[in-house]
């Protein structure tokens, strides 16, 4: 099972969704204390409530796999690992960081090609 930044998703949550703490305890069947303690990471949402705030992310149109805590590289997808990167960026930045990461892999690929010729 993947361990997911619960701080970070429910905070966008609740700002993508302009709710407050008290709403999305609401929606999630827990008290306000209980988002509270997910925010500042001292708590996890339960199985149930892990449920619900997937669902509320899916309306807020957030990406699950951004909030991916990353434990062990070897194991990390590398789309998983291009997004973990670019979390945060805004869509210009996200843009010229692909390019980026485009021109160098073609770059490392002719370098590849031609010390094998």
């Amino acid at each position: 099972m993947k361990n997911y930044d619960w701080s970070e998703l429910v905070s966008d949550i609740i700002s993508h969704l302009h709710i407050t703490q008290s709403q999305l305890a609401e929606k999630c069947m827990v008290t306000q204390q209980t988002i509270s303690n997910w925010k500042n990471g001292s708590r996890k949402p339960g199985v149930y409530a892990q449920e619900k705030v997937f669902k509320l992310s899916q309306q807020a149109n957030l990406t699950l796999s951004n909030y991916v805590e990353i434990n062990n590289w070897e194991e990390l997808d590398p789309k998983d690992m291009i997004r973990s990167c670019l979390k945060g960026l805004t869509q210009e930045q996200k843009k010229i960081s692909l390019h980026m990461l485009l021109t160098l892999s073609e770059d490392f690929r002719q370098q590849n090609l031609n010390s094998e010729a």
